[in-house]
């Protein structure tokens, strides 16, 4: 009696699962799934996710450049990727180490300097002459040597700095208020410092997240 190998959509194996679960849960079922998902499809195409470091940089808001900040000894940055057809999912994690020098602008990481296939599109920058914010997401950052404010809630976006001659997709991080006084926003360590007055100390950390729309190669 031959075996029916392809099953129809609705077909029921006989151990009350449709065709498409019955072949997904099997080997030959994975092994298809790695060839679905391989170079010449849009997941494929973002590379292998993981864990990456981040070149984190701070911006000089009058001049639009960047320059690289120093975390110090024990300091880091990493991005974790993880990507699902054209959308990716980054997590972010800075850590402060001893002797660090956090720079005298706002935080910024530069979408050309992430893994490959992971630089956001660009949005258009028509929304403000400086900068328009295209993604975003949510964080916190955490000193607990600051006694008064040790732990707060940060915005994190991609914002096309274009119009003050900066680069077009860059992650910012934000307080929603800068002194929970309504006072307004402030993108974080804007100036050297956080906005509550004191300097980052050594193991103050930061965590955000986002998901959003990634550049993809043209169709071949």
């Amino acid at each position: 009696m031959a075996v029916d190998d392809e099953m129809d959509a609705g077909e029921d194996d006989g151990g009350g699962h449709t065709g498409r679960r019955a072949f997904m849960a099997g080997a030959a079922g994975l092994a298809a799934g790695a060839t679905l998902l391989g170079a010449a499809s849009p997941a494929g195409a973002l590379g292998v996710t993981g864990e990456y470091p981040i070149p984190l940089q701070y911006m000089d808001m009058s001049l639009g450049t960047v320059a690289p900040v120093d975390l110090g000894t024990g300091g880091f940055a990493t991005g974790i990727f993880s990507a699902f057809g054209d959308m990716a999912a980054v997590s972010i994690r800075i850590l402060v180490g001893s002797g660090a020098d956090t720079g005298n602008g706002p935080w910024v990481v530069d979408g050309g300097d992430l893994p490959s296939g992971f630089v956001p599109v660009a949005s258009p920058n028509d929304v403000t002459p400086v900068g328009t914010a295209a993604w975003m997401g949510t964080g916190q950052i955490v000193d607990f040597t600051n006694l008064f404010q040790n732990a707060y809630q940060l915005g994190c976006a991609w914002v096309n700095f274009s119009g003050s001659g900066g680069p077009a997709a860059t992650l910012v991080w934000s307080l929603p208020d800068q002194h929970n006084d309504g006072s307004g926003n402030v993108m974080f360590n804007a100036g050297g410092t956080v906005p509550f007055g004191a300097p980052l100390a050594e193991g103050a950390f930061l965590y955000s997240s986002m998901v959003y729309l990634v550049t993809m190669p043209e169709p071949e």
